[in-house]
């Protein structure tokens, strides 16, 4: 698989950013950690990540509002936490 630009990995599209893509991973019973998954990207990232049967991880903030993984909470594990501070711990 190829990074479109740094820190962006564009999953399962022909182009992304005007970049050509290869999607050649397969994600079944990989774990993937997705943060920011109630997001608008973060979302579709969770929802195309548990299509392809990954084990997904989202790290999401304690006053974040999760409506967007409403169909797909029950095949996540979320771990409330804020990652902007330096020491941080997680609660399930």
């Amino acid at each position: 698989m190829e990074e479109g630009l740094p820190g962006i990995l564009c999953l399962g599209y022909t182009t992304c950013l005007g970049m050509e893509v290869k999607m050649e991973t397969n994600f079944k019973n990989q774990r993937v950690l997705i943060t920011g998954a109630n997001g608008f990207i973060g979302s579709h990232m969770v929802e195309r990540m548990v299509k392809e049967q990954a084990q997904v991880s989202v790290f999401v903030r304690d006053s974040s509002d999760l409506w967007r993984l409403d169909e797909v909470k029950k095949d996540l594990d979320i771990y409330r936490t804020d990652l902007g501070i330096w020491s941080w711990s997680i609660k399930t």
